[in-house]
């Protein structure tokens, strides 16, 4: 296997122009434009405004590379897509490769035959989001609590604004893009599975072999363990399948974070020509933390569980609520991800739970989350609409992004939970006027039926819940108490007191806040000092939220005389916000540990994710009130 990378230095321009302009890939055109000094950061002020254009425009990549002499020897050339966002045509030499209507999915096409001696040119021509979401929306209007017809495309929803963030959705070239080559054959899936049996691991791997020529086939199976000591075997395989077993003899764990260490197993799986003592024909390699996971819903005198069991212990589950570290994730450094989930796990949480309506996260997220013992609830991308799902074509879209996501991360030691959707299920009710009945049966059956059988059949050593809230059945009290997960926002949109959480019972509740503002050095960074008012233009523009810094000041002034100075508004504010999370953390963490056994913030709306576009978790791990209060004990205290 042979690889050429095509990310880096790349050339842009909007294509109704002559004018190019230099672009850096992976990245995004608003990046791309603001590098060149043509947009403000939309960000500051309200410079959102100025740059809607940029949206609704159509958009082209292109980039000249010389073929290395290597990979023209190799039998199969293939150009490998793992990020293009969204609606996307790509030519080489002139020639269409094909289109692309989800930025979800990894896009492949065998290209040798296009390939020249000398200089080749890689065109990639996006289409404009809201064109097509405004054109379908026409066609066949859906109703939705945010953007109207958003739920048309299988892009991040929250790009098209949402209540704590900007409206900006992007286009361009946002994952690696790269030329593949190989001969005689390849690996087009691997499956690594672990069983847990008298104190030892069987760790299996399956392999998917994709052979265009004769030969015998092996595969040879590598597992290095973290003290150094290596485990090999190796197996004759069929030309298009294989599996090979391997025992590991007094394991070491892995363990959530606060109750034991995360020790990662390296796993090499190597295929080989039955002739051949030289390099692999391919290789694949894993990250493998050794554990046993299940998610136990057991009826009781409450009505039903909601217990994640590691290692048979069970634990309490105590985080946040992931989204979007940047509007352009793109520019959000490996240094910064470290620093997030580095100090999740200081402040002792050991879940995170990827909201539905952003990404599928990066390798180097689930990577962090392994080595910091940081369990991840895994939505998959559908949030607050429904969703054309009685269309075939909408349909097998879905189906081939789900299953690649589920391929790429079903070993992950951190992957916990997969869950269908954030809050469609809860908000349909809303909608009944609204909706038709081919859309609530395609509901139904794809998230309570289809979507569970997929992961069943990808990934059967992990659950699949079908939306968070929910109580496991369509439309049955999906908010509920009694069984599955619950979002409490009485206090922060209901404006019940901090007292109300005391007064709370649910099995696991998977979202809660309250809204505050950033620190004053992060307003510095957006807004004016006579800008520094909750009713200015700027302030009132960056609340995304109807009615969002009324429901502040209603929580501060039950607590605090209203401040004269704007500073200390920001300050009180903070406070106020740090009790809240205080008052509701220890209420459920101080449930019996039989009835509560979750407690998950809604990171996006603490400490201003209204205000910037940056990852509310940080705002939230940094800020001063919450640095002061206790925002989760140590793992054993309450797990």
């Amino acid at each position: 296997m042979v690889k050429q990378t095509l990310t880096g230095t790349w050339r842009f321009r909007q294509t109704s122009t002559e004018t190019w302009l230099p672009a850096i890939v992976p990245g995004d055109v608003h990046t791309d434009l603001m590098a060149a000094g043509r947009i403000p950061d939309p960000f500051i002020g309200k410079n959102e405004l100025q740059v809607k254009w940029v949206a609704g425009q159509d958009w082209e990549y292109q980039r000249e590379f010389d073929v290395e002499a290597g990979l023209l020897a190799e039998e199969r050339v293939t150009l490998v897509c793992n990020g293009l966002d969204t609606l996307a045509e790509v030519f080489l030499n002139g020639h269409s490769l094909g289109q692309t209507n989800n930025m979800f999915r990894q896009y492949r096409w065998e290209v040798k035959n296009l390939l020249q001696a000398g200089k080749n040119t890689l065109q990639v021509v996006f289409s404009s989001p809201v064109a097509y979401i405004n054109a379908r929306q026409a066609a066949r209007p859906l109703p939705t609590m945010m953007n109207g017809g958003m739920a048309h495309l299988r892009k991040v929803q929250s790009h098209f604004g949402w209540d704590w963030g900007p409206t900006l959705p992007t286009c361009g070239i946002w994952g690696e893009i790269f030329l593949e080559g190989c001969s005689t054959t390849r690996l087009t899936d691997v499956h690594v599975r672990q069983k847990h049996v008298d104190g030892r691991v069987s760790l299996s791997v399956a392999v998917v072999i994709d052979q265009w020529s004769t030969g015998d086939l092996s595969v040879a199976l590598t597992v290095t363990a973290p003290d150094g000591s290596v485990y090999r075997a190796s197996e004759p395989c069929g030309h298009s399948q294989g599996r090979i077993d391997l025992i590991i003899q007094n394991p070491q764990l892995w363990w959530p974070n606060g109750l034991g260490p995360q020790p990662l197993y390296q796993v090499e799986a190597d295929l080989i020509s039955g002739t051949q003592d030289g390099p692999p024909l391919d290789r694949r390699t894993y990250q493998v933390g050794l554990r046993t996971l299940e998610l136990r819903h057991d009826p009781d005198e409450w009505g039903q569980t909601f217990t994640f069991v590691v290692n048979g212990v069970p634990i309490f589950a105590k985080g946040a609520n992931w989204i979007p570290p940047d509007s352009f994730v793109t520019r959000f450094s490996d240094a910064q991800l470290e620093h997030l989930i580095r100090s999740a796990a200081a402040a002792n949480m050991n879940m995170l739970r990827v909201w539905g309506g952003g990404y599928y996260e990066s390798e180097r997220f689930y990577d962090l989350c392994d080595r910091y013992g940081i369990l991840v609830w895994q939505d998959f991308l559908f949030a607050c609409a429904p969703y054309p799902l009685d269309e075939p074509i909408f349909l097998e879209n879905v189906r081939c992004e789900v299953i690649e996501n589920i391929r790429r991360l079903r070993h992950r030691a951190c992957l916990a939970l997969w869950c269908g959707n954030n809050e469609i299920e809860m908000m349909w009710r809303m909608w009944k006027k609204r909706k038709n009945a081919s859309l609530t049966a395609a509901y139904e059956q794809f998230f309570h039926h289809l979507l569970p059988a997929w992961v069943r059949a990808e990934d059967p050593d992990h659950s699949c819940w079908p939306s968070s809230p929910s109580s496991g059945d369509f439309l049955q009290n999906p908010n509920g108490d009694s069984r599955g997960d619950t979002h409490l926002w009485q206090v922060w949109h209901g404006l019940q007191p901090f007292t109300f959480f005391r007064t709370k019972y649910t099995r696991f509740c998977s979202e809660f806040g309250l809204e505050a503002l950033p620190d004053m050095q992060t307003i510095a960074s957006f807004a004016c000092h006579e800008d520094y008012d909750l009713k200015s233009g700027v302030f009132l523009h960056h609340q995304r939220l109807a009615g969002g810094n009324g429901k502040m000041i209603f929580y501060l002034t039950n607590r605090f005389r209203l401040p004269a100075e704007f500073a200390d508004v920001v300050y009180l504010g903070q406070v106020d916000q740090g009790e809240a999370i205080r008052i509701g953390v220890e209420a459920l963490a101080a449930q019996s540990p039989a009835l509560q056994r979750g407690a998950l913030l809604a990171a996006q709306r603490l400490l201003a994710g209204h205000f910037v576009g940056q990852h509310r978790l940080r705002r939230t791990l940094e800020s001063p009130a919450l640095r002061c209060a206790a925002l989760f004990c140590p793992g054993g205290a309450i797990s």
